[in-house]
């Protein structure tokens, strides 16, 4: 009974919204008989994991019909029965909620029973409010249209007239909205044909580019602006660092004019393009990757739903760390790790602590955090263990002796990536090409002194993809 429908919804509610639904059913307006009623009361028993072993169809059924026999086409009835009720009141606590949502349903009734002075006024207090709000991309310039659409088809509008307000305005919304949804969604595209491979043509996409540079300055061009030098950045691939540095200002400036969709979608791809750039070994891109860190912060980017990813927590953990803003960093690690889900807690807060110490030298502390991390699942193991053999290589440098327990740590990483057989052959080259490289800078010691670094960069740029480019590169100019 767990799967039916009607316990998934339950499940989604908030203890304060199972109590407002309580009353509902009882109210006028959600009463249709007692069984709504007397189920509800027997479900909320069970709330909110409705796991109990007691949590069986045929006692529920016996709750709530008592002295009948079991009838599970009966039961499946009062479930449907509450399952609408429940539906009719995640609807009102919507319309209770989005007042915007409210006066615009309002105004559409009023149109559709001829109530035209009410309309006309409804549509005035709609256009105010979106006016006067910060929003003015997709959502708003949608909204106006479908606002001036509701005017344009109302029965008063004189559509033959010479000069049609309402058309007018609705032609240049319905434009807007259609050239940033362009703009917005051709941006996805690029990001997805960069990760997964994704050729889909983009339709008239230059035709828009070009009109962008057309527009007037005024209300909200920046964010056309913003579109543009980032699908440029998308489709050239190339290190633009200039052209990032303006991108991510023009998203601080429009930032508060976009849906929360909006914001997303372009932080996403703005933090995707850096850190590709930053993977690949461009140093300088570090300090703008640790500045939309603090940008998704700052404006709620970084929680989905209530919760942060474990890679995004991570991520911002180590790309903090390395640009030294340690105490910012130790704030961020003890503050948002009540947002990863429980069972992801331990694992992304003792790595992220790990690498905290690791990037303060600080490499025993490291490794007792990251003792502390479970191995065995699949997505810390291969990030984990070069980490490990990072500060074990640390700890050798200060202490040759170290030397044989070092390499054994390197072939139990080899024997550990051979037989994993979850990660993606591209993926997993960049760690083999880690354990292949790290030996050959161990022994460095036997190459030619006055060649020796020659050799390894070249070697290391030979070996690509590879995990820690940059720390190996600094490994290697510290070389005697």
């Amino acid at each position: 009974m767990k799967n039916n429908q009607l316990i998934k919804l339950l499940s989604a509610l908030s203890p304060e919204e199972l109590r407002g639904f309580s009353r509902f059913v009882r109210s006028p307006n959600g009463c249709v008989g007692q069984s709504p009623l007397k189920l509800i009361n027997i479900l909320k028993k069970y709330y909110p994991d409705f796991s109990s072993a007691a949590f069986q169809k045929e006692k529920v059924f016996r709750r709530l019909y008592p002295g009948q026999p079991f009838n599970n086409n009966l039961l499946r009835k009062a479930c449907s029965r509450l399952k609408q009720l429940l539906e009719n009141y995640l609807i009102d606590l919507e319309i209770q909620r989005d007042t915007f949502l409210r006066k615009k349903l309002l105004t559409r009734v009023y149109r559709q029973r001829n109530l035209h002075h009410f309309f006309d006024k409804g549509v005035k207090q709609l256009d105010s409010i979106l006016q006067a709000g910060p929003g003015r991309g997709m959502d708003y310039h949608l909204e106006m249209f479908l606002l001036n659409k509701e005017v344009y088809f109302h029965p008063d509008t004189e559509t033959f007239s010479r000069q049609v307000a309402s058309l007018d305005r609705l032609m240049e919304h319905l434009d807007r909205f259609i050239m940033l949804s362009k703009l917005c969604f051709s941006s996805e595209m690029l990001s997805r044909k960069a990760y997964l491979n994704d050729n889909k043509e983009v339709l008239l996409l230059e035709e828009i580019l070009r009109e962008v540079g057309r527009l007037q300055d005024g209300d909200g061009v920046s964010i056309y602006h913003l579109y543009v030098n980032l699908i440029r950045l998308q489709e050239k691939g190339s290190e633009n660092l200039p052209t990032l540095r303006l991108t991510e200002e023009l998203f601080k400036e429009v930032i508060e004019m976009m849906s929360e969709e909006e914001r997303d979608l372009i932080y996403k791809n703005l933090i995707n393009y850096a850190i590709s750039k930053y993977h690949a070994g461009r140093q300088k891109y570090g300090e703008l990757v640790f500045r939309l860190y603090e940008i998704a912060i700052q404006h709620n980017l970084i929680l989905h739903r209530g919760y942060i990813s474990v890679a995004a927590y991570t991520n911002v953990a180590v790309v903090g760390s390395i640009q030294k803003q340690f105490d910012w960093t130790w704030a961020f690690i003890h503050e948002y790790d009540q947002y990863l889900r429980s069972d992801e807690r331990d694992n992304a807060k003792n790595l992220s602590l790990a690498y905290w110490y690791f990037h303060q030298n600080m490499f025993e502390r490291s490794v007792e955090y990251l003792q502390q991390v479970n191995f065995s699942v699949p997505s810390y193991g291969p990030r984990t263990r070069t980490l490990l053999l990072r500060n074990f290589y640390e700890l050798y440098r200060r202490n040759p002796s170290q030397y044989d327990h070092l390499m054994d740590q390197i072939d139990a990483f080899r024997r550990y990536m051979q037989r994993d057989q979850l990660l993606s052959r591209q993926k997993s080259a960049i760690y083999l090409n880690f354990i292949h490289f790290l030996p050959k800078l161990i022994n460095a010691d036997l190459l030619e002194k006055e060649t020796r670094k020659t050799e390894l960069l070249q070697e290391l740029n030979a070996r690509q993809p590879i995990i820690a480019k940059q720390w190996l590169e600094q490994k290697i100019e510290e070389l005697m």
